[in-house]
């Protein structure tokens, strides 16, 4: 029984090294130039952020007048980002389509995102040959799916609690911020505060693709792991 442990304790770490150490996407899809435009575009979307986050700190303190160059500033950061992103994720495709040809139909053109159903299919393709290789019985698939999926919702919502406390002291900071800055009468000001909530929601969105794969990248690899597993049962068996 202790030895059967063992084994299958090495078995579950062993597909999560090969999908989240050998096979990662940007040892996969990301070649050179890609992988130097990603840096780019996550480092300016940094910035960006440390420069709101200091503008909305100066207007709660009474200074007001923040200056054009706040402005200039984050929307040369923000375009910066931006483009970086989508060069990026074009220098990604055309390593697929030099790399991986049979999966380069998988490549989906108007998205702005990184194609990670061809890493899936990547990860599929070799964490099957793996299980064969092992002779693992094909029946004890769901057992290790449950496992998965149990661990990385654990881990989800552990990970969670720190931003759901953040966020309650945030938002009355932020209405307090803006309630001080807005005036209905100074269209100047009403403008600047909706550029400024527009920069922000993309720049959300931006950020967020990035610090996910630090913050919630192992709960999110245990899910991960637990769907390619699942696509692995309509696989013929090993």
């Amino acid at each position: 029984m202790f030895r059967y442990l063992i084994q299958d304790q090495k078995l579950k770490k062993s597909l999560y090294t090969i999908c989240f150490s050998e096979l990662t996407l940007r040892k996969t899809l990301l070649n050179r130039s890609a992988k130097w435009f990603e840096v780019i575009s996550v480092l300016s979307s940094t910035v960006m952020l440390v420069i709101f986050v200091i503008s909305i700190i100066k207007v709660s303190m009474g200074i007001e007048h923040l200056g054009h160059y706040y402005g200039i500033g984050m929307a040369t950061l923000f375009i910066v980002s931006f483009y970086s992103l989508l060069a990026s994720i074009w220098f990604s495709r055309k390593h697929i389509r030099r790399t991986y040809k049979d999966l380069s139909f998988l490549i989906e053109k108007r998205k702005f995102s990184y194609d990670k159903e061809v890493l899936f299919y990547i990860r599929c393709n070799h964490i099957y040959q793996y299980l064969k290789k092992k002779k693992f019985e094909h029946e004890k698939l769901d057992d290790l799916i449950a496992f998965y999926n149990e661990k990385g919702e654990s881990l989800k919502k552990k990970r969670w609690i720190p931003f759901a406390t953040f966020a309650t002291f945030v938002f009355p900071f932020w209405n307090t911020s803006v309630s001080k800055f807005l005036d209905w009468n100074d269209i100047n000001k009403v403008i600047t505060l909706f550029l400024f909530t527009f920069l922000l929601v993309i720049l959300v969105w931006i950020w967020r693709k990035a610090i996910e794969q630090l913050l919630f990248s192992s709960s999110n690899n245990y899910l991960e792991l637990a769907k390619i597993l699942q696509a692995i049962k309509t696989f013929p068996k090993f």
